[in-house]
């Protein structure tokens, strides 16, 4: 596999045909062959442009297939990168593995359902998250669905009761939480060094840009890259810097992964007990309302 990016699509059909021509040689040379049967090409795009011609990638005389969908390493790759095949393909995994749990959970205690939740529902959710999950909400809320579907059947809960409670109770990240945990934990790594040298210049903290001393340059926050589209804005480099700049600094500074996955977790969680606050605020507000007009 091998990738290319140019503005021009004919100088990147161009591009790839070179590039063919020399794995066509080199794989000559050591008396191997590729088999162009089991071989595509995938060309991204925005959903709103259209190409302008019928791109040909050839080698040895034959074409490759052209696909609008490749499944590499596990992940689906679409060719606007919106992830919604993946979403699909992971969903229908999750139903199978929801369908053990609703059949043994008769059986077996809260701790043994929790553990076969992270065990068959957890690594297709986290998998990949970092760069899949940085998309618009709507693709994600299939996945989201299911997730509270396996709590409530962990839970024996009604289908329209709460389950922030329980994802407190049983310390669980919402899939969108999820997201923004992976994010922040990349940033982290990238801050302490623990990432490979091709990171090295990934983000620039704001003090580093500037003299002036702002709110934001007194703390460890990082530039925001510039954005123009949500292409732009879904890029680890930008949702993962915006997310690191939410944290407060005393979870940022601590010395290790391991404490700052902890004290992480913990304030995302909080945000689900604020929530149960103000509904039940709300409740009690109708309710009072409810007595004094009828």
């Amino acid at each position: 596999m091998f990738f290319d990016a140019n503005r021009s699509i004919k100088a990147l059909e161009q591009i790839a045909n070179e590039k063919l021509t020399n794995v066509q040689n080199w794989l000559h040379a050591n008396k191997l062959a590729l088999n162009i049967k089991k071989s595509s090409f995938l060309i991204f795009y925005p959903v709103q442009q259209k190409l302008s011609f019928q791109v040909i990638i050839s080698c040895n005389g034959e074409v490759f297939k052209q696909d609008h969908c490749i499944k590499y390493l596990g992940i689906m790759f679409d060719s606007h990168l919106n992830w919604k095949d993946h979403v699909k393909l992971v969903a229908n995994k999750i139903k199978r593995d929801i369908g053990i749990i609703s059949k043994i959970r008769l059986f077996v205690n809260e701790t043994i359902l929790i553990n076969l939740y992270y065990t068959l529902i957890y690594p297709f959710l986290n998998y990949g998250i970092t760069a899949l999950g940085n998309t618009y909400s709507t693709a994600l809320k299939p996945l989201l669905i299911l997730q509270k579907r396996v709590l409530r059947l962990i839970t024996f809960l009604e289908y329209r009761e709460h389950t922030n409670p329980f994802f407190i109770k049983f310390n669980i990240l919402k899939l969108q939480d999820l997201v923004s945990f992976n994010n922040a934990l990349f940033v982290y790594n990238f801050s302490t060094g623990n990432l490979p040298n091709t990171f090295e210049s990934f983000v620039t903290l704001i003090k580093n840009q500037h003299n002036y001393q702002t709110r934001l340059a007194s703390k460890s926050s990082f530039a925001l890259p510039k954005a123009r589209t949500n292409y732009g804005k879904f890029r680890i480099r930008f949702a993962g810097a915006k997310v690191w700049n939410s944290i407060d600094e005393n979870i940022k500074d601590v010395p290790s992964s391991s404490i700052f996955k902890s004290k992480l977790k913990k304030h995302l969680l909080n945000f689900y007990l604020s929530i149960i606050v103000y509904i039940y605020i709300y409740i009690y507000i109708y309710i009072y309302i409810y007595k004094i007009y009828i």
